[in-house]
């Protein structure tokens, strides 16, 4: 298996240029906002000072900064364990592979990697998870925490129609929630009368479980047409 390292694609926070994750600079403060550089810093600032926070010194901090610019709120956990079987009665284990290669993942972590978890992470994101949501590391698109605490809307299709997460996926045999007290939803700041209305009729045609891959290509469409523009905003920093 080879050990060649998978770079992340984000976008600028302010001008939503797409760039790999090393060649954005990071806000000094909370080490998650991305920028191309101090002009987009400065320019999105009046909007990122609400969310900035002081990094806690954890090596996932750096990472936390979500292409739709919000952040995570949590921190990357190594998935160590075996998950329920799905629907065809595979289960995962270490690094989050099927099991008949979990045992050869956790030994390339330990002697190719050292047990160094950000050199690990950077090789293969999908073996972490993000406490916060339980989405997999590789999944960066944004935040699904359907949860009112957090300082940013979630920005789900089942929050937006203001529906609670469906069974299926709430009681999902991912190895990435396993152990995780999430919110169910929906976060009342998401909901969209419009967007409601679309993707209630997708819903009853198709079923939640389907809505669930439909949210990701939905909202990288949505994105892509976000990245066009360029706000005007400027304030200094």
């Amino acid at each position: 298996m080879s050990a060649k390292s998978w770079e992340l694609t984000n976008f600028c926070f302010e001008c939503r240029k797409e760039q790999q994750n090393g060649d954005l600079k990071r806000c000094s403060a909370c080490a998650s906002a991305l920028y191309c550089d101090a002009v987009c810093q400065k320019k999105h600032w009046p909007e990122h000072k609400r969310l900035c926070r002081p990094v806690e010194g954890n090596w996932s901090d750096k990472y936390r900064g979500c292409q739709d610019g919000s952040t995570h709120q949590g921190k990357l956990e190594l998935i160590t364990w075996t998950s329920e079987p799905d629907s065809d009665g595979e289960r995962t284990g270490f690094g989050a592979v099927y099991l008949n290669e979990a045992e050869d993942v956790k030994t390339m972590f330990k002697k190719k990697f050292k047990g160094d978890e950000e050199k690990f992470f950077k090789w293969r994101p999908a073996a972490f998870r993000w406490t916060c949501c339980g989405l997999d590391g590789d999944q960066n698109f944004g935040c699904d925490h359907h949860d009112v605490r957090y300082p940013k809307p979630c920005m789900c299709d089942f929050c937006a129609m203001g529906k609670p997460l469906p069974d299926s996926i709430y009681y999902g045999a991912e190895a990435s929630r396993m152990g995780l007290k999430l919110s169910r939803g929906p976060d009342p700041r998401s909901f969209n009368p419009r967007k409601s209305r679309t993707l209630c009729t997708w819903t009853n045609d198709y079923g939640a479980r389907d809505v669930t891959f439909y949210s990701l290509s939905h909202r990288r469409s949505s994105f892509l047409k976000v990245s066009r523009r360029v706000s005007p905003r400027t304030a200094p920093i």
